[in-house]
């Protein structure tokens, strides 16, 4: 567990040397979208499941963002949800994609305090 936590934080790293090459925000999300390209449905399945990994890795602190779907919850509901919130809020597209993805299911399966 070490070693893939050790490996993990390596790629994040390096990740953050080359982030502004691969940087999508929230209208080139929505262009895909739109297109019905794969991407879209990848980029969305891939954010929801990394943040739910961390999540089970260590839970976020408190009074941060969190996601609590339903366990019986599916991609194509989560693609959704995020398909319908960047066509109603056009104005919110500039931000990070990743960062509406997840605020949006927070706000559609926020978690009981």
């Amino acid at each position: 567990m070490r070693v893939f936590i050790a490996a993990l934080v390596m790629v994040i790293g390096l990740s953050g040397q080359v982030k502004a090459a691969n940087y999508l925000n929230g209208n080139e999300l929505h262009s895909r979208c739109q297109s019905n390209d794969n991407v879209c449905y990848h980029y969305v399945i891939g954010v929801f499941d990394a943040y739910l990994m961390f999540q089970d890795l260590d839970r976020l602190q408190e009074g941060k963002v969190d996601v609590c779907s339903p366990p019986s919850v599916t991609g194509q509901q989560v693609l959704d949800v995020t398909k319908k919130y960047l066509e109603e809020n056009p104005s919110q597209r500039h931000f990070s994609a990743a960062g509406i993805v997840i605020s949006t299911l927070a706000e559609v399966w926020p978690c009981k305090k």
